[in-house]
């Protein structure tokens, strides 16, 4: 690749250890003079990273842990309304954001994950015990959701879902011409990907 090429591509890996394993391998075949011709590697965080970098406003990104806090904190005052139906811990705030993400990454909305779930689980909720339990945790879920995405707003900042829109809503001045996809797909590999990923 030319440099000006390289600049404009990104090859997309499932893991930090993808990456590090790619570059090493280009290096060994390639060497290092040759390092202004490589493509950029990362995965989906790095993609996005360059991609938001591109842009000539670039939003504040939350941290995972900022993210983390702000759910944990929005399913706290969720409870007041629909009781949680576990006890919040830590790992279930990490799992919840994941549930979110992958709900997001779908291009569902949390309207869609409450209506489509409390459509299947309200007719048989009265006579199944098991359906009323997954009925209380997917209001639980949507109200904590929504309170979620409301102090997101709030901040100024975004979450990987927000910078997605921005990216894709703002024209960048130095686009990315070429992404080269070198990860399975989402079904057989939890580091894969669906086509709304990128």
């Amino acid at each position: 690749l030319s440099a000006d090429c390289a600049a404009e591509t990104f090859v997309l890996v499932p893991t930090a250890a993808a990456r590090e394993q790619l570059q090493r391998t280009l290096q060994e075949h390639l060497g290092d003079s040759a390092r202004r011709s490589w493509p950029k590697v990362g995965s989906r965080s790095d993609l996005y990273d360059d991609l938001a970098s591109r842009l000539s406003d670039r939003p504040r990104v939350l941290s995972d842990v900022e993210r983390e806090a702000m759910l944990a904190a929005c399913a706290r005052e969720a409870e007041s309304g629909h009781p949680a139906p576990f006890h919040l811990r830590p790992a279930l705030v990490a799992e919840m954001i994941a549930l979110y993400d992958h709900i997001r990454r779908l291009g569902r909305t949390v309207d869609d994950f409450d209506r489509l779930l409390t459509g299947e689980l309200e007719p048989a909720a009265e006579s199944d015990r098991g359906a009323s339990q997954l009925l209380d945790q997917t209001r639980f879920l949507s109200a904590a959701f929504r309170r979620y995405e409301s102090r997101v707003v709030a901040t100024g900042a975004v979450d990987e879902h927000g910078l997605r829109a921005r990216i894709l809503g703002s024209p960048s001045p130095a686009p990315l011409r070429h992404l080269a996809l070198a990860v399975g797909d989402r079904p057989f590999d939890a580091d894969g990907f669906w086509p709304v990923d990128v």
